[in-house]
């Protein structure tokens, strides 16, 4: 079962890279469980430090409905920053955090194919790009509320 971490234990996380190994046992006994959890809870992303794992993988939905596990992530900025209204499930899904984010990236991560760790680059535009920066920034520790502003809610 999924419990989701204290704000105070994602904040500031340093996260472990992921060997092949542990990609392994992370997608045989996790996938299914964040799948669940994701659905269950609108959420977009979940990032190993909001589990209590201090390792370097997330969980997204992607825009074509798909729910995919990323290792070792990293991204790099390739269009102008925009202001993105994001929640966290962090946080709770009714507090909103105003964040400057890349519009596209240039996405590097690891994804597990027939039980190996198989480097990826690719170019991602729009919701993809904003999502996968916030639950890459969940791996160094960073959160929206330590990079944004509150949205005050009326």
């Amino acid at each position: 079962m999924i419990v989701l971490a204290p704000p105070e234990q994602v904040e500031g996380a340093q996260c472990e890279t992921v060997s092949e190994t542990q990609a392994i046992e992370i997608v045989h006994e996790l996938f299914d469980e964040m799948k669940e959890f994701l659905k269950q809870n609108q959420g977009k992303g979940l990032a190993g430090p909001q589990i209590g794992k201090n390792l370097k993988f997330f969980m997204m939905a992607t825009s074509d409905g798909e729910y995919k596990i990323f290792f070792n992530s990293k991204y790099y900025g390739t269009a102008s920053r925009t202001q993105s209204g994001e929640s966290c499930l962090t946080y709770g899904k009714d507090r909103y955090y105003r964040v400057k984010r890349y519009k596209a990236i240039q996405a590097h991560y690891q994804e597990l194919v027939d039980d190996k760790l198989v480097p990826v680059k690719v170019n991602v535009r729009g919701f993809d790009a904003i999502a996968f920066q916030h639950e890459t920034d969940h791996l160094y520790g960073e959160t929206i509320a330590m990079k944004g502003d509150p949205i005050k809610n009326n």
